[in-house]
């Protein structure tokens, strides 16, 4: 069994926010899964469902971004899953907005919901896929005004454009294996400096 992680913060005044791009994602696959993502289990919400002939937990922590680790750990210790098959979701503001780029290990890149992963399951070496944010950000606008802003209507059909690639990034992972989908997925769209 795989994990899918979608990483975002609970409640309403975060719905539609940059920051929550993870949870848009992983919602994204639950409804073209046709699941809800609503199985109460502690610090996260969960639903199973099959994916390219494998079975896989779709998870959204009730937790806010910066203690998200929490509730990985519990994925992983709830369903027997090793760090090789948890997959995370999460953006990224060095990556164009639109774009989406898997990786495999690093560090957080200073983002604060990865690095709670990293310290609660004690490594690094686990699937991400990377949801691009940069763009419209002002000169100077400090950067946790910028991803707890919602999208400018101008962004949103980027947004849309990157949903469809989460969707394929992860059926390729869960396919070809992490290496392969990596060389497969990464190099099809190499244009700017997040290639």
């Amino acid at each position: 069994m795989k994990a899918v992680v979608g990483l975002g913060n609970p409640g309403v005044f975060y719905q539609g926010t940059r920051h929550n791009f993870g949870f848009i994602a992983l919602d994204y696959l639950a409804d073209i899964l046709g699941v809800r993502i609503a199985e109460d289990r502690g610090f996260y919400l969960a639903a199973e469902t099959r994916m390219e002939g494998e079975e896989v937990v779709l998870v959204k922590p009730v937790t806010f971004m910066n203690l998200s680790g929490r509730a990985v750990a519990d994925v992983l210790a709830d369903y027997s899953i090793s760090t090789e098959d948890l997959i995370v979701l999460h953006d990224d503001v060095d990556i164009e907005l639109g774009r989406v780029r898997i990786k495999v290990n690093g560090g957080a890149g200073g983002h604060k919901g990865v690095l709670s992963v990293i310290e609660e399951i004690g490594t690094e070496d686990f699937t991400r896929i990377r949801l691009g944010l940069r763009g419209r950000r002002i000169k100077g606008e400090d950067l946790s005004s910028f991803v707890l802003s919602p999208f400018a209507p101008e962004e949103l059909s980027l947004v849309e454009q990157a949903l469809p690639k989460v969707k394929e990034a992860v059926e390729l992972i869960i396919s070809c294996g992490v290496a392969k989908a990596m060389s497969i997925f990464n190099r099809r769209d190499k244009g700017g400096r997040d290639a």
